[in-house]
């Protein structure tokens, strides 16, 4: 403890040996660690970006330094940005030819995609499966019987869930009615909700 604390009462014999020691079994108390430099791409889609900041925020300070960027508002400061980092957090649904073209800029970064598929290295994704059946048993429980689903061409992974849902509940409660509300792209949200209750 002294040792690494750099106490004055410790002998300089002792300091050696205590560091060599220490060095033997992976500490190495004269190594500066870096820290380790991460770039998150954000879009406008709400939960990817809430996700991305809540997965900053977990990350120690000390060990990490992070950038923020938007490939599409501006590429050549994602490309710059992500050329000098270890590590691409992709909050902001990636093109596969994207991810291509920012391996060959840094072909030593480490590619992270939150929910959607793609080339990356690591895509972290929901269990939509499990999703659906989750959502169907907590509503059978509550004894609904009339749902509404909301569909939308911009989250295919809603399909997904929406078949495990209806084959649930079906299960579950046979006698339920299930409706889908069918969102399709260039429509905004409202006026779908709009159309549906009319």
């Amino acid at each position: 403890y002294r040792v690494v604390n750099q106490s004055p009462l410790v002998a300089p014999e002792t300091r050696s040996r205590v560091i060599e020691a220490l060095n033997r079994h992976g500490y190495y108390t004269h190594r500066r660690i870096r820290r380790s430099r991460i770039c998150f791409d954000f879009c406008e889609f709400r939960y990817l970006k809430e996700m991305g900041e809540l997965l900053m925020k977990r990350l120690p300070e000390s060990e990490y330094t992070c950038f923020r960027t938007d490939h599409r508002k501006n590429r050549e400061t994602f490309f710059n940005t992500a050329a000098a980092c270890d590590v691409a957090v992709f909050c902001s649904i990636p093109e596969d030819s994207l991810l291509e073209e920012v391996h060959k800029i840094n072909p030593e970064l480490f590619t992270v995609t939150l929910t959607t598929e793609s080339c990356a290295d690591v895509t972290i994704t929901p269990n939509n499966k499990l999703g659906g059946e989750l959502a169907a048993r907590h509503l059978a429980s509550l004894g609904q019987k009339d749902i509404a689903v909301f569909l939308s061409d911009l989250h295919p992974t809603r399909m997904e869930r929406y078949k495990s849902f209806i084959g649930e509940m079906h299960v579950l409660s046979p006698d339920s009615r299930i409706t889908p509300i069918y969102h399709h792209d260039g429509i905004s949200f409202t006026y779908t909700f709009e159309d549906y209750f009319r």
